[in-house]
């Protein structure tokens, strides 16, 4: 598996504290960090969760689902 379990603990640990960051929505800089963080761990959590199902498929010698990634931040002014 690419994605260490530690990492992943660090993932989901990353995205409860953004879940729960208090941001005063003025503050736009701290709105546009929030959302591209919570984008960014967004898609580690997608990667670790393929990452699974393709080690599960290994071990089953079945071909592994074939996947497009594509991730895209948005970050506006």
């Amino acid at each position: 598996m690419p994605m260490s379990d530690n990492m992943g603990g660090l993932t989901d640990m990353v995205a409860l504290m953004l879940t729960q960051a208090q941001i005063d929505s003025s503050n736009v800089e701290a709105c546009r960090v929030k959302r591209v963080f919570s984008k960014l761990v967004q898609a580690l959590q997608q990667q670790r969760t393929l990452a699974i199902q393709q080690s599960n498929f290994a071990m089953h010698k079945e071909p592994a689902p074939k996947t497009i990634w594509k991730i895209q931040t948005e970050v506006h002014s």
